[in-house]
């Protein structure tokens, strides 16, 4: 299960745009951290064994945006597979399509919480 963290605002620092992540809730109940904080946006989709995220991340000093397509493994390991830095703000981008996963017939379920 990808969960999508969003940080909060901090009073103190107002000019600072605050990042999201995701995390992944495994069936065992552990927890892993699969991006570091985002600025911007970004987009999670499920693709064959492993998961496609596509980021932008605006430097907050130059206005400069970092478009990036990475491919996440269950492993947590990640491989860029396109990135596009420039004066992009008047662009917008999105994933428009990604392969279905299957799912396995015999998917152990979630335990129940309580």
């Amino acid at each position: 299960l990808a969960v999508q963290v969003l940080e909060g605002f901090d009073p103190a620092q107002p000019e600072v745009v605050r990042g999201n992540y995701w995390l992944a809730i495994n069936r065992d109940g552990s927890i892993t951290a699969l991006t570091d904080p985002i600025q911007n946006f970004n987009v999670l989709r499920a693709a064959p064994n492993g998961s496609i995220l596509f980021t932008g991340n605006m430097d907050q000093g130059t206005g400069i945006t970092t478009f990036k397509l990475d491919y996440l493994r269950p492993d947590g390991t990640m491989t860029t597979l396109w990135d596009n830095t420039g004066d992009t703000a008047n662009h917008f981008w999105d994933i428009a399509w990604v392969t279905p996963s299957p799912v396995s017939a015999d998917l152990t379920p979630f335990p129940p919480a309580f």
